[in-house]
């Protein structure tokens, strides 16, 4: 499967096709987002021309495990444990925070922070400031969207979508492609 994903990206690189035909921003989601509200990246695709090209729930990196002994396989499995993005970001100090959101912003020409702002994660709430500054310094626009992970009743998806409608308009100064998305839900 790997090798015909990679097979079909390079295909797709060569005659030019993207993911999105309409991409007009590249995103990167910050903090656990939208489970509950999953059609939002379509809403946002369709609606905005807003990729969401990485997330900070899933973004880690892959590490060599020297299999030559089963201490050094330990040993290598270990620190991969330890990067995962839950451990990465959410442990230490705020230098852990940073390098891995820079990373992601440089490496993926990240132009839009889409930052799901979950009422249940208090290990993170209090750099919320701080990635604001930082998105400022940067020049990133950055939609802060409250909401609870698996609970629809703290934010809908009318919320959800308003506020991101809000932002683009306001924010970003964006038209919207499609002024209504087709039924997503």
């Amino acid at each position: 499967l790997y090798e015909a994903l990679c097979e079909c990206g390079q295909e797709n690189i060569r005659k030019g096709v993207a993911a999105n035909p309409n991409e007009r921003y590249r995103a990167v989601v910050w903090h656990p987002f939208m489970c509950v509200h999953y059609h939002i990246y379509r809403y946002l695709e369709l609606k905005w021309g807003v990729t969401v090209i990485q997330d900070s729930m899933s973004y880690s990196e892959t590490v060599y495990v020297d299999t030559s002994s089963v201490e050094s396989m330990m040993r290598g499995l270990s620190r991969m444990m330890l990067n995962t993005p839950m451990i990465n970001i959410a442990r230490g100090t705020a230098a852990n925070y940073f390098q891995t959101f820079e990373q992601i912003v440089d490496q993926y020409d990240i132009d839009l922070v889409l930052v799901g702002d979950h009422i249940g994660c208090k290990s993170v709430a209090g750099m919320t400031g701080l990635l604001r500054e930082r998105c400022r310094e940067r020049g990133l626009p950055a939609a802060f969207i409250p909401y609870d992970l698996v609970d629809p009743r703290f934010a809908s998806m009318d919320d959800v979508m308003t506020r991101f409608d809000q932002f683009m308009e306001t924010v970003m100064k964006a038209e919207p492609i499609m002024e209504t998305v087709p039924d997503i839900v």
